[in-house]
């Protein structure tokens, strides 16, 4: 197999793929293995760079999904600057915001929904081996992540046995919207609240859902996902501010590092449960 060495100075390689902003990565003797729509790849860290067994011409595909052209110090500098905010780089540092396909985080995210992030990962895989492609990977056989089209063709029930439970329906039908013609890629070129409407107008995704499609494949820098966690973390850093108003303030702080500043707090709050230390 091929191999591929990218410079990821900062990277976190553990923590980016673990956050809960990717589904379909599992360690395994040193090696992260996973399967990107229909691109599998195994990766692990060495000193300051990633190696990757795969083709040397994906170069600028990975380079792009990894965030490695995107300098996080600013970001970390923000965050360490607040001494409530500083608590969260031991445990986040070196997190990259993933840039992935916009149809994969739309059918994932809704999948999401009132769920934890290890039974979302074995619903998609499971779905993916139902409905997905077999492919050949640099780890053994596997299955890319269903085209819209088997999707939208699907029979509830397989779904359902799938794990995906009440959000069946809702992936069946966005899944078709999408084989219909919806360019969901084309949301990327329109202003930010343009996109999160188009969005929240397909089955299944209220505002966090929307907003994590468009942190996580479309490049809205800007969107700030608050769940459960993000709504505990905001309370925590803004006393006597409830909801959407703390996490507002929380994302209004950051400006277009919101994003970013989101999944460190967001994996802070996780892996600690807001102890202070």
């Amino acid at each position: 197999m091929e191999e591929l060495v990218l410079r990821a100075q900062g990277c976190d390689l553990a923590k980016t793929l673990s956050c809960g902003q990717a589904f379909r990565w599992q360690e395994k003797d040193g090696w992260w293995q996973g399967v990107v729509r229909d691109r599998p790849v195994r990766i692990r860290p060495v000193g300051k760079c990633l190696i990757l067994c795969a083709p040397p011409k994906e170069r600028a595909f990975w380079r792009r999904y990894f965030s490695l052209d995107r300098d996080y110090s600013e970001m970390e500098a923000l965050l360490a600057a607040d001494p409530k905010t500083a608590h969260c780089l031991p445990y986040s540092k070196g997190i990259r915001i993933l840039r992935q396909d916009p149809y994969e985080a739309l059918i994932s995210f809704i999948l999401s929904a009132n769920n934890n992030v290890k039974r979302i990962a074995g619903i998609i895989e499971r779905l993916c081996a139902c409905l997905g492609r077999e492919i050949e990977g640099p780890f053994g056989p596997c299955y890319a992540f269903p085209e819209p089209e088997r999707l939208a063709g699907a029979e509830e029930a397989q779904l359902l046995a799938c794990g995906a439970g009440y959000r069946a329906p809702y992936v069946i039908e966005s899944a078709a919207r999408i084989a219909s013609g919806f360019r969901i890629k084309t949301l990327a070129r329109q202003p930010f609240e343009e996109a999160r409407r188009a969005l929240l107008n397909f089955p299944g995704v209220g505002p966090k859902v929307a907003e994590c499609v468009m942190l996580f494949s479309l490049g809205f820098d800007q969107a700030f996902p608050v769940d459960v966690w993000v709504r505990r973390i905001s309370r925590f850093l803004y006393p006597g501010q409830e909801g959407k108003e703390a996490a507002r303030a929380a994302a209004l702080r950051f400006g277009p590092w919101a994003g970013a500043a989101q999944q460190y707090l967001f994996h802070y709050a996780r892996q600690t449960g807001l102890k202070e230390e």
